[in-house]
């Protein structure tokens, strides 16, 4: 049972331990070379080259570089593939995996050409790729990237999406989401305006960039097979020194006297197996890394009791790792019992371009990653040394199959508690708590000497459930730490110095409630690191025109003039190395290409400046030692000067047949300083003129036949600087026109000249000869005609009376060019008959009688006995032939016809004359009046009493009476209209009647209503009746009895 206890502690001893370190080495190395062809080198946080075969570890923050003709695929433990062409390069910036989760995160920075094929961390999130011009994200596929200077190359292969983004337009990302299409960035500040189809020979290029010629890979066969022999005879030699370590082990040496005899074994090993590849002064420094290793384990251990179970350990440790070689060989991932355990990857599993078939093109959820593999345990990378002892392997080994049997196996997990009953395993098993404290505390060997804010360590306590822990840090250097309680980790807080301190020492206090304690000491190696350079100076320059405005100088920067030369110095930094190392200086930032700087930190302007455009540049000046470096801002103020304004104007041609005063040209000033701009000219033989909008206007008339050229200076002025231009103008031959002269015959026509008669004549001619037509226009020039010679003849008759004269213009065309000339023709009055008609009314009524006068005529001028006629379509009217008097002949009708036109025409024997009236005819309708006798009778008037006396006029024929009486009292003169009474009156029946009286002329009929009001003729109106006794004695009785002969009223009021 004893034995059983300690084989359980120094089985959980061991897991502690392995498990921490790991855990350690999982933080550092991230995956493993999977192929290499020709030479490769793996650039270290130290700046060594080491060369990279087959199986060799990846360490994240190292850089992966080729030659011409290298050419390598690595393989990350999530299943992430990436390939490396001829001249590239690819640097792991991040790379952070959870197993358990499938989560994390990978940043890579590339230089040439690369292919990536996404694991399981490029699933959720895309996978970084950074180059001098872009950033790539991919996610869940794969993408080639190919960069050169500030150009980017990504060809979208596979995958959900693809993200590209200009280095310095944060702003300018483009998204694809379909494979298939090339992105290219040329300007990391411009957006992406470069995408376009992959095609099948760009995407053929690529592949057979990163495909290995089978000649070096049989050369790197051979190389392989010899570097395993060698690495058996070294592995060899390990077991014995070990085996010789255990006899010590066993003989009860001392903790301190096991630990140096492991580390000089280590030594001899690792000087062994490296003498061929690394120098004396690397394995000198893999020896102390080894030699604090191996001190650290040694403080871990409890005390002598555990070591005397190591030897009971080692043989368990062996029988375990001959059954995983078994299973891990059976998957296709073999482990090097000998050396580390570190997966082998299967070269059959690779296509011809090095790209694992599980990973290539399928969809992204299918894919095959290492952690896929089923090796027993998950892939861990090896420690960085080769040289790692058997034992420790061994170990490994034994705990990854352990646990996983602990893990996964209820059955084993029975059996072993069972067996481990009553051991603090057993609780353990069965959720049971201790009675004591226990911590697993984990630190880092080394740190960086500028490290800060990063977890150095973790502690995993085990404690009673209710139990309050105390954990407290003490020693040297206690101050640069802190212990989070929340994530049980121990944060380094104050950078460290090499230079200072080489070491941290620290020491852990673990305690409880009950006095349980633990107490730990650590000691941590400080790395030297290359420091940053540090600015000692800035020297800003003032470089101020004459022209310079003083109100543009500012503090805190240099002072530059707009106008200043080109590679004038504008500042200087002075930058030291405490390393003394040679320093590099570079610029960057927006407009830092407008400045250059040198070896000595000298800033020069390597461009013109422009206040109008920009006043001010911050740069960012960076000096670095080739691997850190250091960044200082730069202000250079742009000073505004008075320069002298620009002027644009140019040659120009212009037709010698341009318009005077036409606008030929436009210049076109402009000044910095938006100051009005004037303009003036000189030259070109006064024929030009410029006024203040730069226009350029043609003042006198061109020739080509004479001149050709004229030459133009241009002057615009803000009134300070005046820039002068010359231009040439050339003058271009045109069709010039037809010169014409034209003469009117005589200063007046009479208007009885004869129709042909010649008006006007002409003379022309046309420089090039060109055969002329003419033509007239002008008000009253179809009275005129001009033929093929020019000549102006008569064509219609003149007419004083119409027109005295007539300006007309005469046009003259070769059939480019055309000739007006204005010709003025005035017509003469000559004597003769003249007539006037006056109308007597220019409207008659219908009724008029015939014979009535219409129209009287007169005349004037007359050569001759005078006769009249009239033409009369209506026949209405008649003309004394010798008076001109015009009087009705036929009778009126409105209702027929409401005007008539005549024309009256004289003649004298040699003129007759003309002219059209027209007279308008008024309707005539029958009017009617009745008037009563009285607008009110007695009843008692007798029969034939006169009721009403009409009246008619206006009547177009015999007028005609009729009544209409509804109540047949009355009767009427149908010739005369009076109106009688034929039947009596009663007041009794009717107080009133009305009747209506109509007039007819045989045309027109016209009705009146009238009412006449009957009075009462009785006079009973005034009847009043008394009673002689209004009082019946009787009461109560509506009757009386009375005597005959008494007097019962008396009536009073009749007529």
């Amino acid at each position: 049972m004893i034995n059983t206890k300690m084989t359980l502690k120094t089985f959980i001893f061991y897991i502690i331990i392995l498990t921490g370190s790991i855990s350690l080495w999982s933080q550092e190395r991230i995956g493993v070379a999977a192929a290499v062809d020709t030479v490769t080198t793996d650039l270290t946080l130290e700046q060594e080259k080491k060369l990279v075969d087959e199986g060799y570890k990846i360490i994240q923050n190292h850089t992966i570089e080729t030659d011409e003709n290298g050419k390598a695929q690595m393989l990350l433990v999530d299943g992430t593939a990436f390939t490396v062409g001829p001249n590239s390069s690819v640097t792991l910036d991040s790379f952070i995996y959870n197993p358990e989760t499938a989560e994390g995160s990978l940043t890579v920075t590339s230089k040439g050409l690369m292919r990536l094929v996404g694991g399981k961390v490029t699933k959720n999130n895309p996978a970084i790729i950074r180059t001098n011009a872009a950033t790539v994200g991919i996610r869940g596929g794969i993408v080639f990237v190919d960069s050169e200077g500030e150009t980017t190359e990504a060809s979208f292969i596979y995958g959900d999406e693809m993200t590209v983004t200009p280095a310095l337009n944060q702003d300018g990302t483009y998204v694809l989401t379909r494979n298939g299409f090339v992105v290219v960035v040329d300007d990391p500040l411009e957006d992406v305006e470069d995408v376009s189809l992959l095609t099948a020979d760009q995407l053929l290029a690529m592949q057979e960039s990163l495909q290995g010629s089978p000649e070096e890979e049989e050369e790197e066969t051979e190389e392989e097979t010899s570097e395993e022999s060698e690495s058996e005879e070294s592995e060899e030699e390990e077991s014995e020194e070990e085996s010789s370590e255990e006899e010590s082990e066993e003989e009860g040496d001392s903790e301190d006297e096991s630990s140096e005899e492991e580390s000089e074994s280590e030594d001899e090993s690792e000087s062994e197996s490296e003498e061929n590849e690394e120098s004396s002064e690397e394995s000198s420094e893999e020896s102390e890394s080894s030699d604090s290793e191996a001190d650290e384990n040694s403080g871990s251990e409890d005390g002598s009791s555990e070591e005397s179970t190591d030897s009971d350990n080692e043989t368990e440790a062996q029988e375990t790792d001959n059954a995983t070689d078994s299973d891990t060989n059976q998957d296709g991932v073999e482990t090097d019992g000998d050396t580390d355990n570190e997966p082998e990857i299967d070269e059959s599993a690779l296509d011809s371009s090095g790209i694992s078939d599980n990973s290539s093109d399928v969809d992204p959820d299918q894919l095959s990653t290492a952690t896929d593999i089923d090796t027993g345990s998950d892939i861990d990378v090896a420690a960085e040394t080769e040289t790692e002892s058997a034992e420790e392997t061994e170990a490994v080994e034994d705990v990854s199959e352990v646990a996983q049997e602990t893990v996964q196996d209820t059955a084993q997990q029975e059996d072993t508690a069972e067996a481990a009953e009553g051991t603090p395993l057993a609780s353990a098993l069965a959720g049971e708590t201790t009675d004591s404290l226990s911590a697993d505390i984990t630190i880092t060997p080394s740190l960086a000497e500028n490290a800060s804010n990063v977890s150095i360590g973790t502690i995993d306590l085990e404690a009673t459930e209710d139990s309050q822990i105390t954990v407290e840090i003490t020693g040297a250097d206690s101050d640069k730490v802190v212990y989070n309680p929340e994530t049980q980790e121990i944060i380094l807080i104050s950078g460290l110095d090499f230079e200072d301190d080489s070491t941290l020492d620290i020491t852990v206090s673990i305690s409880d409630e009950l006095g349980n304690n633990q107490t730990d000491n650590f000691t941590i190696a400080v790395t030297n690191q290359n420091d940053a350079p540090s600015l000692v100076a800035v020297e800003n320059n003032n470089l101020l025109s004459v022209n310079a405005s003083l109100d543009d100088i500012q503090t805190n920067g240099s002072n530059i003039s707009e106008t200043t030369e080109i590679g004038a110095v504008v500042a200087s930094v002075t930058v030291a190395d405490q390393d003394g190392d040679a320093l590099q200086y570079s610029l960057s930032g927006v407009g830092s290409e407008n400045f250059a700087i040198s070896s000595t930190g000298e800033i020069t302007l390597a461009s013109s400046l422009n206040f109008e455009s920009q006043t001010q540049y911050t740069i960012e000046v960076t000096s670095t030692d080739g691997l850190v470096s250091m960044t200082e801002e730069i202000t250079i103020y742009v000073v505004n000067d008075n320069e002298a304004p620009s002027l644009a104007v140019q040659d120009f041609s212009i037709s010698e047949a341009s318009s005077l005063n036409s606008v030929v040209a436009t210049a076109v000033g402009n000044d910095p300083e938006n100051t009005t701009i004037s303009y003036s000219l000189s030259g070109g033989g006064d024929k030009f003129t410029i006024d203040n909008n730069g226009q350029i206007t043609l003042t006198d008339s061109l020739d080509y036949e004479s001149n050709t050229t004229y030459e133009l200076t241009v002057f615009a002025s803000d009134g300070f600087f005046s820039v002068p231009k010359i231009i040439t103008v050339t003058v271009t031959d045109a069709n010039d026109a037809p010169s014409l002269s034209s003469s009117v015959a005589f200063n007046s026509f009479l208007e009885n000249t004869a129709v042909g008669s010649t008006i006007a004549t002409s003379t022309f001619s046309d420089p090039e000869s060109d055969t002329l037509s003419f033509s007239l226009s002008g008000t009253g020039s179809d009275k005129f005609s001009v033929d093929a010679d020019g000549k102006v003849t008569l064509a219609s008759a003149l007419d004083y009376e119409s027109a005295t004269s007539y300006t007309i213009a005469l046009e003259a065309t070769d059939g480019v060019n055309t000739v007006t000339k204005s010709l003025l023709i005035n017509v003469g009055d000559v004597t003769e008959l003249s007539y006037t008609g006056s109308l007597a009314a220019n409207s008659q009524l219908e009724s008029i009688n015939t014979g009535t006068v219409i129209l009287t005529s007169s005349v004037s001028n007359g050569q001759g006995s005078l006769t009249y006629s009239i033409s009369d379509p209506d026949n209405k009217f008649a003309i004394n032939s010798s008076t001109g008097e015009v009087t009705l002949d036929n009778a009126l009708d409105f209702e027929t016809k409401t005007s008539h036109s005549f024309t009256v025409s004289v003649t004298d024997g040699s003129t007759t004359l003309s002219e059209t009236f027209s007279v308008s005819v008024s309707d005539i309708d029958l009017s009617y009046s009745g008037s009563l006798a009285s607008s009110s009778q007695s009843e008692n008037i007798s029969a034939g009493t006169v009721i009403l006396n009409s009246s008619a006029s206006n009547a177009e024929g015999t007028v005609t009476y009729s009544i209409t009486d509804a109540d047949n009292k009355f009767a009427i003169n149908s010739s005369t209209g009076q109106v009688t009474l034929a039947n009596a009156l009663d007041y009794e029946t009717k107080t009133s009647h009305t009747f209506t009286v109509s007039a007819n002329d045989g045309t027109t009929s016209t009705s009146t209503t009238f009412t006449l009001n009957v009075s009462d003729a009785s006079g009973l109106s005034n009847l009043v009746t008394t009673l002689a006794n209004p009082t019946v004695a009787e009461s109560g009785t509506r009757y009386a009895n009375f005597n005959p002969g008494t007097a019962v009223a008396s009536v009073s009021g009749l007529a």
